[in-house]
């Protein structure tokens, strides 16, 4: 029932045309050395959380430091206009061969793990969760997003904790679109639940307040989609504010938008304490570190997408630590026309 879809934050990608010969046999090649340091080096595909808290709450955003696109899209191996000295292997320069041990600092800081009932029976908890599923009209895909949440809900219900729900869904353009409404996550929640979940047809505001006051212990309501409000990725600390302002704690449990600094995921841990992080945010952490901290070695990774312009941090940290990165998806023709290479009307 619930297939395979692309996403929405990439639907209806621009289609590639014209692409000339060298592209053809550069991408082909690309695909050949991805395959065999895929094979060897699986493991880091990810940013490191290098103090990955905000706000005392656990948030990634705010790690990603500066960046120069000359040093990120530099020629090296055939591509280049003379033969680079050392590393002249297909694809980006990465860091040195020799070079001193990565240390990597995840501070440890409160999971949800670390609450009991005595500190969440009866309590309002906010909990962002990641439900950026992608929908055929209003018929969900794929909800595996939807799953990953599951284990988090459940147990702050079983400890006797009022939850609200809060995500994003898609890019609406101009506040509220009804194709990006959360309404049939909530349906979807409610089945692999079992139980009633209040769909809250606003974030803020006097409908999140009323649908508090009518909540018992262990019941669930999901807000609309945050990114109605403009406010949100901004991280307006009036409208964080306002999220904040019915709950007496917050959990974020998603990791696909924690490195945002974003109202849902960064500017409401000013408000709520103790800001803790769910089950699949530290789970994700607790990997990174391992990957990151210590590295088996060739450590490759490769990184796909849209716009490399949500990459850019990405990139760079990795950088300094694999001894190749590999780029693909969309934004790899970004890195093609830097190169004077021909993408005909492919995203650049």
């Amino acid at each position: 029932m619930y297939g395979a879809a692309p996403d929405l934050e990439t639907q209806a990608a621009p289609k590639v045309a014209k692409t000339s010969l060298t592209t053809k046999v550069m991408m082909a090649s690309m695909a050949v050395v991805a395959g065999a340091l895929l094979l060897v080096a699986a493991r880091s595909l990810a940013v490191p959380a290098r103090e990955p808290l905000v706000g005392g709450g656990y948030s990634m955003a705010g790690v990603r430091p500066s960046f120069t696109m000359r040093r990120a899209m530099a020629p090296t191996g055939r591509f280049a206009a003379r033969a680079p000295v050392g590393n002249s292997g297909l694809g980006m320069k990465a860091a040195p061969s020799v070079r001193p041990q990565v240390k990597v600092n995840v501070e440890k800081k409160m999971s949800v793990k670390d609450l009991g009932e005595a500190d969440l029976k009866d309590k309002v908890a906010l909990v962002r969760c990641d439900l950026n599923v992608p929908l055929d009209g209003k018929t969900i895909t794929d909800d595996t997003r939807i799953r990953a949440s599951v284990p988090t809900i459940k147990y702050l219900l079983e400890k006797g904790a009022k939850l609200l729900l809060t995500s994003h869904l898609g890019r609406p353009k101009d506040g509220p679109e009804d194709k990006f409404s959360l309404a049939p996550v909530a349906a979807r929640l409610s089945e692999l639940l079992g139980q009633d979940v209040i769909f809250v047809k606003d974030c803020i505001g006097e409908p999140v307040k009323e649908a508090v006051a009518s909540m018992k212990p262990g019941s669930v309501a999901l807000l609309e989609n945050v990114r109605f409000y403009k406010e949100e990725t901004k991280n307006d600390a009036e409208f964080a504010k306002k999220l904040a302002e019915n709950a007496d704690l917050f959990v974020n449990d998603a990791f696909g938008t924690a490195h945002r600094a974003h109202g849902s995921t960064e500017g409401v841990t000013n408000y709520l304490k103790p800001s803790v992080a769910g089950f699949l945010l530290e789970k994700e952490l607790e990997y990174l570190e391992g990957a990151v901290a210590e590295p088996a070695r060739p450590f490759a990774a490769i990184v796909g997408g849209s716009k490399v312009s949500s990459k850019i941090g990405v990139i760079e940290s990795l950088l300094e630590k694999v001894d190749k990165l590999i780029i693909g998806g969309g934004m790899v023709f970004t890195f093609l026309k830097a190169r004077g290479l021909e993408v005909g009307s492919s995203l650049a």
